[in-house]
């Protein structure tokens, strides 16, 4: 607990992700990442430092296509925690263009859900939109850039979008799987929904692997340097590129 709770707080201390009067749309995906994120922001609001307004936005749909019902035990959890917290929560219907071919593969998946996320976070009066995104994460995302791109660039961490209209942060950065695992094996959560049809064939899938492997030949170290090498990289160039 804390060692995930201090990263959090470096994170959002570090790239200045938080400030006084902010409202934050939490995406909510129902996997642990995003579960854990809603909970420590709300946790942790005296060790943050700042009066902020939450909110849960949870897309109705995966690259399979939009579902026509939401996952219920993450319904009820949510329910539960705006009980516990009055912490409010949106089902937002995903959002396609008309004629979009299914089952999508990852990068028009990933455009079509923040697409949805951002015009509802818009709707409701927010001004900053929170992923779940870890080291791990971005540690694919470098490679994925590495790769395609020849430019060792993770997602951004702290950037305003449309002219400031809206702010996406990632206040889980410094912290990796294993510790969101930890923290979140004991909390309650509910089983996440049915997974993706295409996540098994994709190039992030790739990418995990070939990390795992490196770290199974004994380079223990590989994830980090890999994410320290990213963000000195972003540092050196101003900024952050997402895939």
């Amino acid at each position: 607990m804390g060692a995930i709770r201090s990263k959090l707080i470096k994170a959002i201390k570090d790239f200045s992700m938080i400030r006084h009067g902010d409202r934050i749309a939490v995406a909510v995906s129902g996997g642990w990442d995003s579960l854990s994120l809603l909970t420590l922001l709300w946790q942790e609001r005296r060790a943050i430092g700042c009066e902020y307004d939450l909110l849960a936005i949870h897309v109705l749909g995966n690259g399979a296509g939009p579902w026509e019902k939401p996952h219920e035990p993450l319904v009820r959890w949510l329910e539960g925690f705006k009980a516990e917290t009055g912490v409010d929560y949106l089902l937002a219907p995903f959002l396609l263009p008309e004629g979009e071919p299914l089952p999508m593969n990852c990068f028009r998946c990933s455009w079509n859900r923040r697409k949805t996320i951002f015009l509802a976070a818009h709707e409701r009066g927010c001004n900053k939109v929170a992923f779940g995104h870890h080291m791990d994460d971005n540690v694919e995302t470098a490679l994925l850039n590495l790769f395609f791109k020849g430019r060792l660039e993770m997602m951004k961490i702290s950037s305003p979008l449309f002219g400031g209209v809206l702010h996406i942060i990632r206040p889980l950065i410094y912290v990796t799987k294993g510790e969101i695992r930890g923290f979140a094996s004991n909390r309650g959560f509910p089983d996440p929904p049915p997974p993706c049809p295409m996540a098994d064939h994709s190039t992030r899938k790739l990418m995990r692997d070939m990390i795992r492997s490196a770290e199974m030949a004994g380079f223990k170290n590989a994830k980090l340097n890999i994410f320290r090498a990213a963000l000195k990289y972003s540092e050196l160039k101003g900024g952050n590129d997402e895939r």
